[in-house]
C-alpha cells in the first residue's frame, strides 16, 4: 500500500483551487487554521501563497518581511 502525501493548508485557501490540483497528484489536503504560512509540507516546509496584488500590497504594508521572518524562525525550509 502506497501512502499518499498530506499537506496542511490554511482554511482560507479552500477556495483557491489548489486543493483540486493537488488531489490530481494524489495528495491529501487537510484544512485547518495555520498561524504561519498557507501550506505546510512534512512539518518542515512552509509556503506562503500570494496573488500579484497581495504580494505588492504586502511589500507596502510591511507584512511580507514579517511573514518571511516568522517562516524562517519556525520552519526548517
Amino acid at each position: 500500500m502506497v501512502l499518499k502525501p498530506v499537506i496542511l493548508a490554511d482554511y482560507r485557501e479552500e477556495k483557491s483551487g489548489i486543493e483540486q490540483l493537488l488531489k490530481k497528484q494524489n495528495v491529501i489536503v487537510k484544512f485547518q487554521q495555520l498561524t504561519i504560512g498557507d501550506y505546510i509540507i512534512s512539518g518542515e516546509y512552509v509556503i506562503e501563497r500570494k496573488t500579484a496584488k497581495d504580494f505588492v500590497q504586502s511589500i507596502f504594508d510591511g507584512r511580507l518581511f514579517d511573514q518571511a521572518k516568522k517562516m524562517k524562525e519556525y520552519y526548517e525550509k
